[in-house]
């Protein structure tokens, strides 16, 4: 009768030769020093993900779902002066964030536009219909313009 054929011992793993592992890279670590006026920028301390689209990237644009109090704007509006924000809506509407890009209105003034408009509600942003983060501008108050003669 031939003889039965075996197969061969198995080998552990870890004594076969290994190729040697490879190494991350040591990282460098980096300090964001503060501007030597001690000033902060809020975009250094917290950055918005870039999740939250630009209107112009939208098929729907985010649309508020009421007026703003008037009556809460109005002490606002009588002062010369604009308050630029910036609203940061979440896919349910929501503005999580309501962040004063630059004002010509008294500092007080610009706070309170940003947290009157952070109180809103509004329809979502949309991207081939389906609800998106954006990210929206908007311009509270009036510029002095000249006037003509």
């Amino acid at each position: 009768m031939p003889e039965p054929v075996h197969a061969p011992p198995a080998v552990a793993a870890e004594a076969l030769p290994q190729p040697p592992a490879a190494q991350d890279p040591p990282r460098k670590e980096t300090k964001r020093e503060a501007p030597p006026d001690g000033s902060r920028n809020s975009a250094t301390l917290a950055p918005i993900p870039a999740t939250f689209l630009d209107p112009s990237r939208l098929t729907e644009k985010p649309r508020p779902l009421s007026e703003p109090p008037l009556d809460l704007l109005h002490p606002i509006l009588a002062s010369p002066g604009v308050a630029r924000l910036i609203l940061y809506i979440d896919e349910t509407g929501q503005v999580t964030k309501a962040e004063i890009d630059s004002a010509t209105l008294p500092r007080a003034a610009a706070e309170r536009a940003a947290a009157i408009f952070a109180g809103l509600r509004f329809s979502p942003g949309r991207l081939d219909g389906v609800a998106v983060k954006t990210r929206v501008r908007i311009t509270v108050g009036a510029e002095e313009r000249p006037r003509e003669r």
